[in-house]
C-alpha cells in the first residue's frame, strides 16, 4: 500500500463551491484502479485543501500521476501552490491510537469510498502517520 497527499490553495472559488464540485467528481475518484480510498481535506481558515489517497501500491499512484485526472487537477487555475507527496507504510508494530473515530466524526468530512475499503489496520496506520506529521 501506498499513501499520497496532495495540499492545494483555493484561488477565486468558495470554501461551498469546492465542497460542491467534490460531490460531483467523486465517482471518478472512486473508479481510478488501484486506488483504495479518497479522503477529502479542508481547512477553510488556512484555504489548504486536498486529499489524502490510499493506493493498492506505487504503480497504481504512478499511473494516477500520468493520467488526465491528475493532469486536471495539478493545472487547474483554482488550485494554487498545488504539491503531491508520496509515503511507504512502514511495517512496523502498528497500535491504535485512543479514541480518534469520535474526534474524525464531528469534523464533517467528505470520503470517497472505494471498491477496496480500508482495514482497521490500514485506517489506523494512517492517523498515526498524520499524527506524527501534524505534532
Amino acid at each position: 500500500m501506498h499513501i499520497q497527499i496532495i495540499n492545494f490553495n483555493l484561488n477565486g472559488l468558495s470554501h461551498e463551491d469546492y465542497s460542491g464540485a467534490c460531490n460531483e467528481i467523486a465517482q471518478t475518484f472512486a473508479d481510478l484502479p488501484g486506488l483504495i480510498s479518497k479522503h477529502w481535506l479542508a481547512n477553510e481558515d488556512t484555504n489548504t485543501y486536498g486529499g489524502v489517497y490510499f493506493w493498492e501500491s506505487k504503480e497504481a499512484m504512478q499511473t494516477y500521476l500520468e493520467s488526465e485526472v491528475f493532469s486536471q487537477v495539478a493545472n487547474n487555475p483554482s488550485f494554487a501552490n498545488a504539491a503531491s507527496k508520496d509515503f511507504a507504510i512502514l511495517k512496523a508494530q502498528r497500535r491504535r491510537p485512543a479514541g480518534p473515530l469520535e474526534k474524525q466524526k464531528a469534523h464533517g468530512r467528505l470520503t470517497v469510498r472505494c471498491k477496496n475499503p480500508l482495514t482497521e489496520a490500514q485506517s489506523s496506520s494512517l492517523i498515526l502517520i498524520l499524527r506524527q506529521r501534524t505534532s
